[in-house]
């Protein structure tokens, strides 16, 4: 893995980390009250969701769990995963599998997460784990 010292934006790191995980969706987002906005994204074709910056209510989406969870969320298989099985994500990204870290600095957890989506399952390696970790940690101090 590259050294992530060198990124300078989110739009660099979600980026990044699309080609490195080889998914679908990667993206940044930040917590405000009961909604959720994506920040950043790097998706595999032209994006037409119209996801970035819009508000989507907190209790629809999978990121709340990483919040909740405060720690790493890993699923290789949303549809038999029972936290997120029926999840409106689901059907409307069409996700399959998610990796999502809560993003922390000095120790306190942000209002933020960084996420990774895949249109089939898959199995995430323990490396690539670490790498939506450190990438999480080294974008605490950018700003959106």
């Amino acid at each position: 893995m590259r050294d992530l010292g060198s990124t300078t934006s989110h739009r660099e790191i979600v980026a990044y980390l699309r080609s490195m995980l080889d998914v679908f969706f990667v993206f940044s987002t930040e917590i405000v009250g009961d909604r959720l906005y994506v920040r950043s994204k790097d998706c595999a074709i032209e994006d037409r969701t119209g996801i970035k910056d819009r508000a989507v209510p907190l209790e629809l989406t999978i990121c709340r769990h990483t919040l909740a969870l405060a720690r790493p969320l890993v699923i290789d298989d949303t549809h038999a995963h029972p936290l997120v099985k029926g999840s409106h994500a689901l059907d409307a990204l069409g996700v399959a599998a998610y990796l999502g870290v809560p993003v922390f600095s000095g120790g306190q957890q942000l209002p933020r997460t960084l996420c990774a989506l895949h249109v089939r399952p898959r199995r995430w390696l323990d490396e690539e784990i670490r790498m939506m970790v450190d990438a999480g940690a080294h974008s605490a101090s950018m700003p959106f």
